[in-house]
């Protein structure tokens, strides 16, 4: 029996349950797969004990394959690629002042980036796009994960940009930037990187959580890491963080 047919059924067991609504058509269930619904579920037997429209995600197998594959293969290339990276940057013992510090920022670089792939790829493959719910890395997990994504997200941005900075010094004030951009400030440097990364992510800590949307709000198979605070206090976050660092950003 198809869960998700246009001919309403009760689940077996639950007289008078809801029916299931309509599948989703081939571009909600890539973005499902994709991670960018808000949906978290599958046709799974918790779902018959549990039938709930935030759960049901009729994702089909064509999507979910595309879709690993894509991941393996970022995964492979990007951990590969990195692990190189830093391998060959701590092997570099004998480097001049100015051209150390391009190093620096590359193996910061790669660290945010294996980070990401190590870490976080993992759940997301595993949770997001397999296993919908329940939540398998319990309400730490939940929170962990958005704060370590964010973070990642952050401190790679922030050293790509700071990248762009010394490489500039460096090509149009040489004799500057072998003043401003010593090994010690620019260790310093991105170790202010990575704190206000962290920073910028610990709201994550404080908005998501896990959430049972099983239609009597009990059952642990309708377990999700979702948003547990509304979307106006998630746009305040947002429009507090957004002001404060622009803010500081700005010439004085």
């Amino acid at each position: 029996m198809r869960l998700n047919s246009s001919v309403p059924q009760d689940a077996p067991g639950e007289p008078g349950a809801q029916p299931f609504p309509r599948s989703q058509s081939g571009l909600e269930a890539m973005l499902l797969a994709l991670g960018l619904g808000n949906g978290s579920g599958n046709t799974s037997e918790s779902v018959l004990a549990a039938p709930n429209s935030d759960l049901d995600v009729n994702t089909d197998i064509y999507s979910k394959v595309l879709v690993t594959t894509v991941y393996l293969a970022l995964f492979v290339v990007g951990t590969v690629g990195n692990s190189v990276t830093a391998f060959t940057l701590a092997r570099k013992k004998s480097l001049q002042s100015l051209q150390s510090t391009v190093h620096y920022h590359l193996g910061s670089l790669a660290l945010s980036d294996l980070l990401i792939l190590l870490l976080a790829m993992p759940v997301e493959l595993y949770n997001f796009i397999w296993v919908h719910h329940p939540w398998a890395f319990g309400d730490a997990g939940c929170r962990g994960y958005y704060f370590l994504r964010d973070a990642c997200t952050y401190a790679t941005a922030l050293n790509v940009a700071s990248l762009s900075v010394e490489r500039y010094l460096a090509i149009c004030h040489p004799f500057k930037a072998k003043t401003l951009m010593s090994r010690s400030r620019t260790k310093k440097f991105i170790s202010a990187i990575w704190l206000a990364s962290g920073l910028l992510a610990v709201p994550m800590l404080f908005t998501m959580g896990l959430k049972n949307r099983s239609a009597d709000g009990q059952h642990p198979g309708g377990l999700v890491c979702t948003p547990i605070v509304d979307t106006a206090t998630v746009k305040v976050v947002i429009q507090v963080r957004v002001s404060k660092w622009g803010l500081r950003a700005m010439p004085r």
